[in-house]
């Protein structure tokens, strides 16, 4: 395993500005340390935690959510050794020394706090998010939760769902409503706010075990079936990274998360694995 130790001690820097300050200096110089959105923490748990228990000697530190790009940047700067990031490389961060290889699909869901939620449809997600009365169909409010302009939940809102540009913009005006900066921080308001509507991802609501309601859109359940069919067609593809000089350990990992047990894990929390 690649050690920073001596060298490389403003890398762990990088990590800590971009994480407020709350990864601890004294962590072991031989630790795997995985970083990336935060929709992909709880998928990369479960396979940090089966990957422990056939590896002797194997430490793994999953980090809290550094975003796709920050998680890269870390990643090009050394601090980390893997990044799960859900967009694909820039030219910049490929000249960088970092490769980028498929890890998988996930459904894009809208959920809520509501066990009883009816079913939405997706032509209708933009009025709901510009009205500042909008009611689920038995007249209970409807509160939505932001995501910031830079989330990638928004850029899929805005490029999947019409009219959602306007509407996230409306949206953005009004005070009363949240806007969460992290995916976790999305799902704990989720949980807390009573009819609350926002955007999150299958793996994460599995992988968390979150306390929310996937919502169906178009009649259409987000099942990991209905995304592998086609029927269901929102989706955000996760990519898994190294750098080009990464270690035997990275390596070593990376090939435990194409293996059928990792392939599996990632199926069991939400996940459809590359063809």
């Amino acid at each position: 395993m690649r050690s920073y130790t001596a060298a490389m001690p403003q890398l762990l820097a990088v990590v800590l500005l971009l994480l407020g300050g709350s990864v601890p200096l004294q962590a072991a110089a031989d630790t795997l340390r995985i970083g990336g959105t935060g929709a992909a923490l709880g998928m990369m748990n479960r396979l940090a935690a089966a990957y422990r228990s056939e590896t002797a000697g194997a430490e793994i530190e999953v980090l809290p959510s550094l975003g796709s790009s920050g998680s890269l940047r870390a990643l090009a700067e050394g601090a980390i050794d893997i990044a799960v990031s859900a967009r694909a490389l820039k030219p910049k961060e490929a000249e960088a020394g970092l490769r980028a290889a498929p890890l998988s699909r996930t459904p894009f869901v809208m959920v809520t706090s509501r066990q009883d939620a009816q079913p939405l449809a997706a032509a209708a997600l933009a009025g709901l998010y510009a009205d500042p009365k909008a009611t689920w169909s038995d007249g209970t409010p409807l509160r939505v939760i932001l995501r910031p302009q830079s989330d990638s939940d928004s850029a899929f809102l805005e490029r999947h769902f019409d009219g959602m540009a306007k509407a996230l913009a409306k949206a953005r005006q009004r005070a009363e409503v949240p806007m969460a900066k992290t995916d976790q921080e999305n799902i704990r308001l989720a949980t807390r706010i009573d009819g609350s509507l926002t955007t999150a991802t299958l793996t994460q609501v599995v992988s968390e075990n979150a306390a929310v309601t996937v919502v169906t859109l178009d009649g259409v359940a987000p099942t990991l079936e209905n995304l592998e069919s086609g029927r269901y067609p929102f989706f955000k593809e996760l990519v898994i990274a190294r750098r080009v000089d990464a270690g035997p350990s990275v390596l070593a990992f990376l090939a435990f998360v194409d293996s059928p047990q990792g392939r599996q894990i990632l199926r069991d929390s939400g996940n459809l694995p590359p063809r």
